[in-house]
């Protein structure tokens, strides 16, 4: 606000004092017996009389509480002061139109932003002209507006649901009428939705199957229950009959009364015809449905062979005659007998029926695997015989057993190897997992099982996944196999080898997957620390001469696009001869230790510093704008080295000597360094301890 805004009866903020506002108790009262927030705003003007903004006179505590600001330091407040932004801006456009019309306004589920909830929300509000002011009423109704759109959303996905729905939908009133039908019912019925609501479903009810829907309604409407089924007919305008399989339920208020019905019906009509074909027929074709299969066989009581189809011959090589009169049991295996004595023994009763399988011998004295059934019935002379299908299912049962002995080996196998192993369809869940995979991930099986393969890997590894199933589901490899990190359940992480092989089915296909994971973190570890010591000198842990000059020959084989240079310091520790020869190789070791960490503390991140050998030490400023600048990284260093180094009774002030080249266009390597070392070389001649760039007069600093 400006400091010329003035308004009549305005306290030290511009504005009217609400300290003196007229029956101020006895407005405070009526204000907060109101549950809706309320505020009065006077309005702050300037010289010229324009608006400029409101002034907090008096409020409500439901107010209070809602902006989260105690009453008392609120009035006398401007509302820009206290909050900001868009929705400031809006409430003020509105006051300023009140007042200036002196017309209310009313406003429902607008939306504005809240500088409390830092969020959109929806209020109902109104707004009347006091004096020169406002007195501003809303009520927060953003979770009733959110509700009443959800039920508006779901309103509408049911009618888009019930619109096209395939069976017929209708909702039913708890008298009859229908209150909706979907266009599914308007076919079945052979109406249109005008004329179904003008009906009742009483009307639409075949007469004879009436009285047991109105008895299921009726124990709706009582409370006894909240749905039913049944099968039904309806019938249509021309006099046809249609069945339906008919589901209610019902919807209730909150006292439990029924506000309406809720009905599916599924057109059952052809069901119902062929069910009625088949009873017609059942009788006639009834011994020729329970006896035509590969072979049927008539078994007496004693287990006797009394008769056989021809086709006993094909599938068996006995001819009928070989075999009738016989016991059944010469022809079954010794391992299954006792199988198939219980199911005769379960058809000892006419219209018992039982099923087997078992193995029975052929002629050429192989042995068949068939699935059987029997049943029991009485012979014309009103014998219990049994009739006996066998089908031949030799192959499939041996494929069976021979995958079953498969599977029980794969996880035989699963439980006796040391690595990780599970088995996972073509989605990536795990089927099945071994214990050394549980031992790793630190995970029980069961809580593995059903798990996707993906959620034990690292979030930087899931590109590997991605890539390996890829491969394997396009067909292009059988197998693959990657190195990945895998997180156990206390979140550390573990290193694998993991190979995942394709399991092709009789078709072809690869419907499962065997992935094994072979730990292989100490294995890394011990790469990484050996590679950490083919290129690190084991005393500083600074990089050694051979990985300092390899970082250089990059630096130099892709210069930065910027202009600026790479720049080399050459160090070299003075004297340190004598520091050895007087204190010992310890105190010269700790002493090295040291110089290499005070010149790494002047170098950026992108610097590099190695060792290159004894005393010597080479410095790479990746980006320097020319010799000046490198000389001043060196005088840097120089002087950082030179504080004193205590080690048990000793103090020394250790000095090194700086030889400082940049690298021009066209240089490699060996020249670079071969300049640092010269200018190295003059140090030394000229003293020691002092910095040497040719052509550069070195100051300190950086």
């Amino acid at each position: 606000m400006s400091q010329d805004t003035h308004c009549p009866g305005a306290g030290e903020r511009g504005a009217p004092d609400a300290r003196r506002w007229p029956e101020r108790d006895r407005l405070r009262a009526i204000l907060d017996s109101s549950l809706d927030s309320q505020v009065l705003w006077g309005a702050v003007r300037d010289e010229a009389g324009q608006f400029q903004d409101l002034v907090y006179l008096e409020c409500n505590q439901a107010a209070a509480d809602y902006l989260q600001v105690p009453r008392e330091d609120l009035l006398g407040r401007t509302l820009s002061t206290l909050f900001g932004g868009a929705g400031t801006d809006t409430v003020m456009d509105w006051a300023e139109r009140v007042i200036s019309t002196g017309q209310p306004l009313t406003l429902k589920a607008q939306q504005l932003f809240s500088q409390i909830a830092h969020e959109d929300r929806r209020y109902d509000a109104s707004m009347v002209k006091v004096d020169d002011g406002v007195l501003f009423t809303w009520r927060d109704v953003t979770d009733d507006y959110l509700a009443a759109r959800k039920m508006r959303e779901s309103e509408e996905r049911l009618q888009m649901v019930t619109l096209h729905a395939p069976v017929a939908l209708n909702l039913t009133a708890p008298d009859g009428s229908l209150l909706s039908a979907n266009p599914a019912m308007c076919r079945f019925l052979g109406r249109d939705e005008a004329q179904l609501l003008r009906s009742t479903w009483m009307e639409l009810t075949h007469p004879d199957d009436l009285a047991k829907d109105l008895a299921m309604v009726a124990s709706i409407l009582d409370g006894t229950r909240d749905s039913y089924r049944l099968p039904k007919r309806f019938v249509r305008p021309d006099g046809s009959i249609v069945w339906g399989d008919l589901s209610v339920s019902c919807v209730r208020d909150p006292a439990g009364k029924v506000q309406y019905l809720i009905a599916q019906i599924v057109d059952i009509s052809e069901l119902v015809a062929g069910r009625r074909q088949l009873a017609e027929s059942r009788q006639h074709y009834r011994l020729l449905a329970e006896n035509t299969s590969d072979v049927v066989l008539k078994v007496s009581c004693e287990g006797v062979l009394q008769w056989a189809s021809p086709s006993l011959a094909d599938t068996l090589g006995w001819e009928r005659d070989e075999v009738l009169g016989r016991l059944i049991s010469e022809f079954v295996s010794d391992f299954d007998w006792q199988a198939v004595e219980g199911v005769l023994t379960a058809t000892a009763t006419a219209g018992e029926k039982a099923a087997g399988l078992f193995r029975v011998r052929r002629k050429d004295g192989d042995w068949l695997w068939v699935d059987a059934t029997a049943s029991a019935a009485n012979d014309l002379d009103g014998n219990l015989v049994r009739i006996v299908r066998l089908r031949d299912v030799d192959a499939e049962t041996r494929a069976r057993n021979a995958l079953r002995t498969s599977e029980e080996r794969f996880r035989t196998a699963m439980r006796a190897t040391p690595i990780g192993m599970a088995l996972i369809d073509r989605q990536g869940v795990l089927l099945q997992v071994n214990g050394a995979l549980s031992g790793m991930l630190k995970v029980d099986e069961k809580a593995l099982l059903g798990q996707r393969i993906t959620s034990m890997t690292h979030p930087g590894d899931r590109n590997i996944d991605l890539e390996m199933w890829n491969l394997l589901h396009l067909g292009k490899v059988d197998s693959v196999t990657r190195e990945k990190r895998v997180i156990d359940a206390t979140g550390a992480v573990v290193w694998v080898q993991n190979a995942i092989a394709a399991v092709k089915d009789g078709k072809g296909t690869h419907p499962t997957f065997v992935a094994q994971f072979l730990d292989i973190t100490q294995a890394r570890q011990a790469h990484s620390l050996l590679d950490f010591h083919a290129h690190h000198d084991p005393l500083t842990d600074l990089k050694n001469r051979r990985a300092v000059l390899q970082t250089m020959h990059t630096v130099l084989a892709h210069p930065p696009r910027t202009g600026q240079r790479l720049g080399v310091l050459y160090c070299d520790l003075d004297r340190f001869k004598q520091v050895n020869d007087t204190y010992g190789h310890p105190v010269g070791d700790a002493l090295l230790i040291e110089v290499a960490r005070r010149i790494q503390r002047c170098l950026r991140e992108a610097d590099t510093v190695g060792r290159m050998g004894g005393d010597e030490f080479l410095v790479l400023l990746t980006q320097v704008n020319g010799l000046e600048e490198a000389a001043q990284v060196a005088e840097k260093v120089r002087r950082e080295v030179t504080a004193p180094f205590r080690m048990d009774q000793n103090v020394l002030i250790p000095t090194l000597s700086i030889g400082v080249s940049v690298a021009e266009s066209g240089d490699d390597a060996d020249e670079v360094v071969a300049r640092a070392d010269r200018a190295l070389y003059q140090a030394k001649q000229s003293g020691r301890d002092r910095v040497i760039a040719p052509g550069v007069s070195v100051a300190s600093g950086r």
